[in-house]
């Protein structure tokens, strides 16, 4: 998989993202080299002030790629591609879809 290929991909669908992007990424991507986890905040009653919350959010990339004291924080799953509703839950993250899993999207961010 080469990154900068699915990044321009992503970046330049503006119509049809699902049947285009989505669908490159899957035929792109390469669950030997690459993987895709969940994570779950373990203490979402912290949650209160959408500025806080985004900025805990925003931390993610920072820590994936270096050392991090604040991973222990979260509850991470591997992601199967191999299981339709992952997959599923994924291209819905990709996509912003709204509403995700019942709740309104505050914000999305995509971290290219």
């Amino acid at each position: 998989m080469i990154l900068d290929d699915w990044k321009r991909l992503y970046s330049n669908t503006k119509t049809t993202f699902r049947e285009v992007a989505i669908k490159g990424f899957w035929e792109m991507f390469d669950p030997e080299g690459y993987s895709l986890w969940f994570c779950n905040y373990k203490y979402d009653d912290e949650n209160t002030v959408s500025f806080v919350t985004m900025n805990k959010v925003g931390e993610i990339p920072k820590f994936v790629m270096d050392e991090c004291y604040d991973m222990e924080l979260y509850e991470w799953r591997k992601v199967d591609p191999s299981d339709e509703v992952q997959k599923e839950r994924v291209n819905q993250m990709f996509e912003d879809h709204e509403p995700f899993e019942g709740e309104t999207l505050l914000d999305a961010k995509c971290f290219k």
